[in-house]
């Protein structure tokens, strides 16, 4: 027996939209709510505001986000949790995985002690 424990850092970052949007369209999201959520993760711009003494305001220019999950959104943990809620099912024969929000624990109870096999 033997585990491994990840708590991924900036866990959010690597989700590509095109696979969570096919993972809620298989979980039944309806037509029109999936295409919501396209638009949502698709083609979204981001820019960080910058103050300087109180009165000189800066904002840099738009950066386009390819992948990510917005991470300070409501939204943001749910989606994550869609995106990885089947790694259980892909290591279940000789391990079990436990997930919480962006740790991830896998316990490995393979009773063959020379699993190289």
């Amino acid at each position: 027996m033997g585990g491994i424990f990840c708590d991924l850092t900036k866990a959010f970052d690597p989700v590509n939209p095109d696979v969570l949007t096919t993972k809620l369209e298989h979980y039944g999201m309806q037509e029109s709510t999936l295409n919501g959520f396209k638009s949502y993760l698709s083609n979204r711009r981001q820019r960080t505001k910058l103050t300087i003494n109180k009165d000189q305001i800066y904002y840099p220019i738009w950066k386009i986000v390819k992948q990510e999950v917005p991470q300070v959104s409501v939204l943001g943990p749910l989606l994550f949790i869609i995106y990885v809620i089947d790694l259980p099912m892909s290591v279940k024969h000789v391990s079990k995985a436990i997930l919480f929000a962006d740790d991830t624990s896998v316990i490995v109870t393979d009773k063959d002690h020379d699993s190289s096999k």
